[in-house]
């Protein structure tokens, strides 16, 4: 089965990619040569020559960028299915941080052990007061002596939990 050119869109010079998340070049030669991916952490990557430096590409980002327009100008991509390496059309999405989180939650993810751990969770009420008040996640930590990483993820696990 050949490559169908009419649905290929073209990501960079020289570079295509089809909704299913296929990466193909035809740079080096006369015809189309598919790519062959590497997994970072669950997540497939190319590598291109762009403007003569090679960089490394997510897929889902190619795939997004291609078929998907950011229309409001969202900050990443989610998995629906929350498989990493699935980057067909139909399985991403555009989102913000916030809800890629909650996303992960509602559908499997384990809580932040770390944080369990530590017992974090009874601040969470004085915290989500503080934010809800308009005080920054840096702000809130500088008070509690802690990461403003701890803050954020604290406030978004509980919300998830609760909501």
């Amino acid at each position: 089965m050949g490559i169908d050119k009419d649905s290929l869109k073209e990501v960079y010079d020289g570079y295509y990619v089809d909704c299913f998340g296929n990466v193909y070049s035809n740079r080096k030669t006369k015809g189309l040569t598919k790519l062959k991916p590497h997994n970072v952490n669950g997540y497939k990557k190319v590598w291109l020559y762009i403007n003569g430096k090679r960089k490394m590409k997510y897929i889902h980002q190619l795939v997004c960028k291609a078929f998907m327009p950011n229309i409001d100008d969202l900050p990443m991509i989610n998995h629906k299915d929350r498989n990493r390496s699935n980057n067909k059309i139909e399985n991403l999405e555009w989102c913000t941080a916030k809800y890629n989180t909650i996303h992960s939650y509602k559908n499997g993810r384990e809580g932040y052990k770390g944080i369990k751990d530590r017992g974090w969770n009874k601040y969470y009420k004085e915290w989500s007061k503080l934010f809800k008040e308009g005080l920054s996640y840096r702000g809130i930590a500088k008070i509690y002596n802690t990461t403003h990483h701890t803050i954020k993820r604290t406030i978004e696990k509980m919300e998830v939990n609760n909501g």
